[in-house]
């Protein structure tokens, strides 16, 4: 990932002051082929390529692999054996279900295109390489949300680097609450969320009138809504650095205080329950 520190030099000093660092974006590479059937098809082939490159929309990018390495399944030949081709001429072998492609995690990098391809040719092969650049954030991002976790939906989106708690009731994988004014969450992200612009929506359904609601989290400010009157029942919506009440925008009656979370266990307190 592509790192920007900053430094200040003072007079008459010696060496510089750290004023901090950041992550700026990440670079993703992916080795690319495909074989045709006749030379001719190259130019055609090269051509199609670089229309499919030329999307300066941002896209969602994930990791795909085979269990085992690709290979031959060796038996022994009979008189009656011959070997399957494909529309292209070339072979086409039996596999077994461990050749199959599969995601080999739950992340997804939003991503645009980052330079022109430059195919090389080989026979009727063609390799070249797709580069990717990220696009707001150089993280990777979770395809799943808090609450298909907590409902164990789409199992098939985590992976193990998450380090969930599959057990029935596991503390982890709780996201919704009841009838309480203080509790903990769980985040299982190795980057703290703690930008505007990192996807996080809070729903907080009040249990009595007030005139001053206000709450915190273990690693973010005392966040405060005052100078409006709330009633029991009332919805009220933390997205992003936007706050809604019953989905009217209500930020400029907030203390502009954001959620923020931190990889383990978040604590929460409100001021009623």
């Amino acid at each position: 990932m592509q790192i920007n520190t900053k430094y200040q030099d003072k007079e008459n000093m010696n060496g510089r002051i750290l004023m901090g660092s950041n992550y700026i974006s990440r670079d993703i590479v992916v080795p690319c082929f495909c074989k045709v059937k006749n030379r001719s098809d190259i130019a055609y082939m090269r051509d199609m390529l670089y229309s499919l490159t030329t999307d300066i929309e941002p896209m969602y990018l994930r990791e795909i692999r085979r269990k085992e390495e690709l290979n031959y399944r060796f038996t022994q030949p009979t008189s009656d054996d011959y070997v399957k081709l494909d529309k292209n001429n070339f072979p086409d072998y039996e596999y077994s279900r461990h050749d199959q492609q599969i995601y080999v995690n739950g992340k997804q990098y939003k991503v645009v295109f980052n330079g022109v391809i430059n195919p090389k040719q080989k026979g009727n092969k063609v390799s070249f390489e797709l580069k990717f650049e990220t696009t707001e954030l150089p993280y990777g991002e979770s395809i799943g949300t808090s609450l298909e976790l907590e409902e164990n939906k789409k199992v098939g989106l985590w992976s193990f680097d998450f380090n969930i708690d599959w057990h029935a009731g596991g503390d982890k994988r709780k996201y919704t609450f009841e009838n309480l004014s203080k509790g903990t969450v769980y985040y299982h992200g190795s980057a703290p969320n703690d930008q505007f612009n990192m996807y996080k929506k809070i729903t907080i359904i009040l249990g009595e009138d007030t005139e001053s609601f206000v709450w915190n989290l273990t690693h973010a400010e005392i966040m405060k809504i005052e100078g409006i009157k709330l009633k029991a029942g009332d919805r009220i919506v933390y997205d992003s650095f936007r706050v809604y009440k019953n989905g009217v925008e209500i930020s400029t009656e907030t203390n502009i205080a954001q959620p923020k979370f931190k990889y383990g266990a978040n604590k929460f307190e409100f001021n009623q329950t």
